[in-house]
This record gives structure tokens, C-alpha cells and sequence, in this order.
């Protein structure tokens, strides 16, 4: 067996519920080791090759559900669970050779042997699924890490422990979640002793790399650490979320340093009796890192303990608590939102360098402010807010505006950032008024959109809803709805039904008349607000074109309009083409000379003795012309 010298009480440790816990483990591991030894009905000796259901590889034949196996001396082969493999033991022991669970493999593991279900002191690599103690419950740990344990996506799922669901320890141990793995913890009504994941005395950190960790129905934190983690290239870190509970803490760190990162990564806390995250000295929210705390928090959301301790919101990076905190040393670059009635304690220094959002006006007054608070607006002047927002002497970012929708698109009025007011378009009735600030980060390439709550009154006392109508047909847009006093004016009307405000023709109830044959005739007709395929409007339909031509006659034109219910109305009228009565008066020239050609003649024309100002159909001259001969 391999010695369990490398687990070390720290020499600096102090406190005495962390000695007798850490010799507590230590007993635990001497005793499973032993245990497993005396228990192992069926041990890996891999003489033929890595496949796990080959009987030649064991020295008591393939392991089944009521057997604990033991991986505990030199083989000639690696283990390998295929993608064909359902492998089911009670518990297992990982020495000397590295077992590779395949995607499509599974490794259910039972109730254990009483100290640990999976206990592994050489490299795991898992790309199937792991579960343990879904049947019956784990006496101990769920899955105990004393090497290089790696989930490339995979799924690991834990649900019933009497200790922690894991637990890495060990100065060789190291723990991966990567490449979209699952990690579920206390889920299906289950139940953890301890800690959801306990990671203790390692150097290498624990990562969750572009995968997800669930924790749910745990006996003290959902995450303890006192060694490096990282939540990195959008993990996510769920805890609380599924309405389990989560007996003390959610996130306990005591690292040394800046231990723990949430980098471009995602983290959601609720439901914890104590704390949503406790930092003892080191926390980092970076690269557009996202922490939510709801307010399922029985008691405090954010808690740093020691005076050294600190808590860093990167720029672009956003941090939401629905519970009060007590810390000493934030620093604020990004998005630090606060909605809780309770009053928070600061007792070391919160510099804001960006955007902080205080809901329902609860945050201490003795933040450093650098940049912008928003904080419940009470005014007595409807036309112009003044101020609007707690902004410092000069700021970086860009306020763009203040907006009536949640994603920043619909104005609510004009800000002017040098002047910090804001002047509400269209006028706002009294009461209480959920509007959104939009912010530009432009320096780091993000920005914020951030609830403000806007209290008014001696404002308009009929206030009424209108929408714009751009097109001018009475019908508004119902997507650009804005209050008005008392009436709607300019381009805004009451109504809201309007399917296209760019086009006049377009409206509710409209007639179309339907030409599929393209003769400009409508051979039916539809309602409808938007143009059908081959719709026309009456004045669209005009029968012969204009500019059409009729010869000598008498012509009738009918023309018939139909309405939705059927009911008809035809017109007529008559066309009259005449011939040309008029009798022409020819006008003779006087006498003429003429000159004959070369070949001694001369042709007369019309032109020759007409003298013109008469129009003549043709022929102009009846009668011969004649030549003049030499």
C-alpha cells in the first residue's frame, strides 16, 4: 500500500477544531486502507490487458456490486472502463494504475465500506459517468482524491454521504472539471453529511474549467477551501439552486492570497443558513465573472472575516447580492449591484472605480465613490430630476442614458452628464417609476444596464398611454408606448393596434382587393391590417389604364365596390369619341414664278399654295397637281 505519510498537519495550524478534524482524517484514511485490504473480495492485477471485464485481469474474477475492490499493488496493465461497460461495485480503492472510465462507460459505486465509496491514489481520467450513492447511502466520504483526478466531460453524480461528496487532499492531489463535465452533488432529494466539495492541503488549484459544478442538500458549506480555485472560461458554480439547503455556508475560502477566482465564469448561490461566501483573505471576480446572491441567505450574502481579506470586482465583471454584507476591503471596477432592506456593514475600505446599484438605498455612506451610485431618486419636480445620480467630481464612464425597458432600448427621457439631470420624455405621473441606466465602460469595452427606481410627485394627475403613430393613419406602434398628461400629442395616439407604422395603407380593418392574375381586376377581397400576397386597394384597381385609346363611338364605363359585408354600388358613365366636323378654309398663295429644273419641270406642293394657319385632314388638296413643262 501506498504510505498516507503525504497527508500533514500544518505546522502553523492554530485552531484546535481543525487539528482534531485533519487527525480525525487521518485515522479515517488508516482505518479504510486497512479495511479495504481485509474486505476486497476481488483486486486488479491486469495480467492479460486494460479491460475491466476480462476475468484473466482480476485475481478473483470480474467485481460486482457486493464487492469492494482494491487496485493496491503493481500491474502489468492500465484499467479501462469501455464505452460498453456498466460497472457496479460497492467500492473501490485506486493504487499504482490509472483508471480511464470511456464516454459512454459507467462506474456505479454503492455504499462503500465505511469510510469512503471511491477512495483513488493514482490519476483518474473520467469521460463516462461516475455515480455514487444513489441506491444506498455512502458511510463516509463520497469520493476521496489523493491524486490527479480529471472530468473531461463527464458526469460525476453524488447523492448520499455521511462526510464530505468530495474530498481532495493531498499535496499530489489535483482536481479538473473540464470541457462541458458535470458535477451533481445532493441532487434527487439526496443527502451530504459535510461538505459538498472540500478542498484541503493541495498546491495544485481545484479547477472547473467551461464545465458546471450543482450542489444541493449538504451539512456545512457547498464549496470549502483552503487552497486554490478556479471557476474559469465560462464555468458555472450552482449552489442552492434546485431548493436544496445548505446547512452553513455556501462558498467558505481561507486561502492565502488571491486564492479563489471566478474568471469570465458564472457562480449562483441561495438557500445557505449562514453565509452566501465567506472569504477569509482572497477572492477574485475577473474577466466579465458573474456572482449571484440570492436572497434565499438566511443570514449575511457577503462576508469577509479577516481585516487582511478582500474581495476585487474586475472591470466588466458584475457582482448581485439580494442579502446584506459585512467586509472588510472591497474593491468595486465592474457592476456591484445591492437589493436588500437590511443595512450592510462596512469595516475596511470599499473603493468604487465603477457602477455600484443600490436598490433600496441600504449602502453605507462612507463608500469611496470614483465613479457612479445609483441609488431610489425622490423628486418633487417631474420636469427635471436633479439631481439623478451620486457621481464623482469627474468620471470615466459614459452615462448613456436612462430607458423605460430593462434592456435599454425604449428612452424614458434626455440625461445630460454635466449637469446630471434627467428630464422625463414623455411627462411621468406620481408614484414610484422602474427605469434602467444604461452605462459605457468604454476604456474595457462593456457596458451595464442598471435598475433605478424613481420616485415623483406633483406630476400630471391624468396621465394617460399613448403610441407613436409615425405613418399617420390614426393606429399607433404598440411597442412605443409613453405616458402623456392627459391627452396624446404630436405624433402619439390612444391606440395601439397598428401592425405596420411606416406605411399608411396598412392599418386594422383595411380591404384589400385580391388581383392574382395581374389584369388589374380584383376578383375578391380580404381584411386584414398587412398587405395579403396579390392585395390591391380600390384606388389601385382603376380598370382600363390611363392613356388608353378609343377609336369613333360611343363607349359606357361601370365600375362596382364591394365592401366586407357584401353590400355593392356600381357607377357609369359614358365616353363619346366624334369624327372631326369642322370644314377646312384653304387660303391660295397669288401668283407664283417658278423655276424649272434641269430636266425642265417643277412639282408644286401643298406648301406652295396653301398659304398655312389651317389644319387640313389629310389629303389638304383635292384635285390633280400638276407639272409645269419647259
Amino acid at each position: 500500500m501506498k504510505k498516507i505519510s503525504n497527508i500533514l498537519l500544518p505546522v502553523d495550524s492554530a485552531a484546535d477544531c481543525r487539528t482534531i478534524f485533519l487527525l480525525k482524517s487521518m485515522l479515517l484514511i488508516a482505518c479504510w486502507l486497512i479495511s479495504i485490504n481485509l474486505q476486497s473480495q476481488t483486486n486488479w492485477i491486469g495480467a492479460v490487458s486494460s479491460d475491466w471485464n476480462d476475468p484473466a485481469n482480476w485475481t478473483a474474477g470480474v467485481p460486482g456490486q457486493t464487492d469492494v475492490v482494491g487496485v493496491q499493488s503493481p500491474a502489468s496493465f492500465d484499467i479501462i472502463i469501455s464505452s460498453t461497460t456498466i460497472a457496479n461495485v460497492r467500492g473501490i480503492v485506486i493504487q499504482y494504475k490509472k483508471l480511464t472510465i470511456e464516454s459512454g462507460g459507467i462506474l456505479n459505486i454503492g455504499e462503500g465500506n465505511g469510510s469512503a465509496a471511491f477512495r483513488l491514489d493514482a490519476e483518474v481520467l473520467n469521460q463516462g459517468t461516475i455515480n455514487i450513492g444513489q441506491s444506498d447511502a455512502v458511510t463516509g466520504i463520497g469520493l476521496f482524491v489523493l491524486d490527479e483526478f480529471t472530468n473531461d466531460g463527464g458526469v460525476i453524480n453524488i447523492d448520499q454521504t455521511s462526510e464530505s461528496a468530495i474530498r481532495v487532499q493531498d499535496i499530489d492531489a489535483g482536481f479538473k472539471n473540464q470541457n462541458e463535465g458535470h458535477i451533481n452533488i445532493g441532487q434527487n432529494t439526496g443527502s451530504i453529511g459535510f461538505d459538498g466539495i472540500n478542498n484541503n492541503l493541495v498546491v495544485t488549484p481545484f479547477i472547473n474549467d467551461n464545465a458546471t459544478i450543482t450542489i444541493d442538500n449538504v451539512g456545512r458549506s457547498g464549496i470549502f477551501t483552503d487552497q486554490p480555485f478556479e471557476n474559469i472560461n465560462g464555468g458555472i458554480i450552482l449552489i442552492g439552486q434546485n431548493g436544496g439547503n445548505i446547512a452553513e455556508t455556501g462558498i467558505s475560502t481561507e486561502i492565502t492570497g488571491t486564492g479563489f477566482k471566478n474568471d469570465n465564469s458564472v457562480i449562483v448561490i441561495d438557500n445557505a443558513v449562514r453565509f452566501g461566501l465567506q472569504v477569509s483573505l482572497g477572492f477574485e471576480n475577473i474577466n466579465g465573472g458573474i456572482i449571484e446572491i440570492g436572497d434565499g441567505i438566511a443570514n449575511i450574502a457577503l462576508m469577509v472575516t479577516n481585516s487582511t481579506g478582500f474581495i476585487d470586482n474586475d472591470a466588466c465583471s458584475v457582482i448581485r447580492l439580494n442579502k446584506n454584507f459585512d467586509t472588510f476591503n472591497v474593491t468595486n471596477d465592474g457592476l456591484f449591484e445591492l437589493n436588500t432592506a437590511a443595512q450592510s456593514f462596512k469595516k475596511g475600505t470599499f473603493d468604487n472605480n465603477g457602477v455600484i446599484v443600490d436598490i433600496q438605498g441600504t449602502l453605507p455612506n462612507t463608500v469611496t465613490n470614483n465613479e457612479v451610485i445609483i441609488a431610489p431618486t425622490t423628486a418633487s419636480d417631474c420636469e427635471v430630476i436633479n439631481p439623478a445620480f451620486t457621481l464623482a467630481s469627474t468620471i470615466d464612464l459614459n452615462i448613456v442614458g436612462v430607458f423605460a425597458n430593462p434592456s435599454a432600448t425604449v428612452s424614458a427621457g434626455t440625461y445630460t452628464t454635466s449637469s446630471n439631470t434627467f428630464e422625463p420624455d414623455p411627462a411621468l405621473s406620481n408614484g414610484m417609476h422602474n427605469l434602467y441606466v444604461k452605462v459605457e465602460d468604454t476604456s474595457n469595452g462593456c457596458s451595464y444596464i442598471a435598475p433605478w427606481n424613481l420616485t415623483t410627485s406633483n406630476c400630471c394627475e391624468s396621465p394617460v398611454m399613448c403610441y407613436a403613430d409615425s405613418d399617420g393613419d390614426s393606429f399607433g406602434d404598440p411597442a412605443s408606448g409613453q405616458m402623456h398628461c392627459e391627452s396624446c400629442t404630436g405624433d402619439f395616439v390612444s391606440d395601439n393596434t397598428d401592425c405596420d407604422d411606416l406605411d399608411p395603407d396598412e392599418f386594422p380593418g383595411q380591404t384589400w382587393y385580391i388581383d392574382a392574375d395581374g389584369d388589374s381586376y380584383g376578383a375578391s377581397f380580404a381584411t386584414a391590417c398587412e398587405r395579403p400576397t396579390d392585395g390591391f386597394l380600390l384606388t389601385e384597381l382603376m380598370g382600363d389604364p390611363s392613356g388608353t385609346t378609343f377609336a369613333e363611338g360611343t363607349y359606357t364605363v361601370e365600375y362596382t365596390a364591394t365592401d366586407p359585408s357584401d353590400n355593392t354600388e356600381t357607377c357609369t358613365f359614358t365616353i363619346t369619341v366624334q369624327p372631326d366636323a369642322e370644314v377646312p378654309v384653304p387660303t391660295c398663295t397669288s401668283n407664283m414664278i417658278v423655276f424649272l429644273d434641269v430636266n425642265g419641270s417643277y412639282t408644286i406642293q401643298e406648301s406652295d399654295v396653301l398659304a398655312g394657319g389651317t389644319e387640313m385632314k389629310e389629303p389638304s388638296i383635292r384635285g390633280p397637281l400638276k407639272s409645269v413643262m419647259a
